[in-house]
């Protein structure tokens, strides 16, 4: 559901960059049901492997741009500041949720062999 929700949410700016979060989280939803009936053939099983680490790599990229979206131009990387830009209007932990599909689904697919 993550891209309708980034469709729904028109979450992106001028930049291509913006719609990488869309694309990982389109190409997740497919090789997550693909793999779901087939685990056995090793280009799906890469396949599925090779998006869920761009999900986990997205995700912190993600956190990591909405943190320093939130610092407002002074990035300031004391605990007191970090605290406040955390809580500020770009919500960080909205991209760790694709770090957390990302690991769930890595972990799936180890534990399957």
């Amino acid at each position: 559901m993550y891209p309708v929700e980034l469709l729904l949410l028109d979450h992106w700016t001028e930049s291509w960059q913006s719609k990488i979060p869309f694309f990982v989280a389109i190409l997740g939803f497919i090789f997550t049901l693909w793999v779901l009936f087939d685990r056995k053939t090793p280009w799906v099983r890469w396949a599925f492997i090779l998006t869920m680490w761009a999900s986990v790599f997205t995700g912190v990229l993600g956190a990591y741009f909405h943190l320093l979206w939130n610092f407002e131009g002074e990035v300031a990387w004391g605990f007191e500041a970090a605290m406040e830009a955390m809580a500020g209007s770009r919500p960080v932990l909205a991209a760790l949720a694709f770090t957390h599909i990302g690991v769930t689904g890595l972990l799936a697919i180890y534990r399957a062999r």
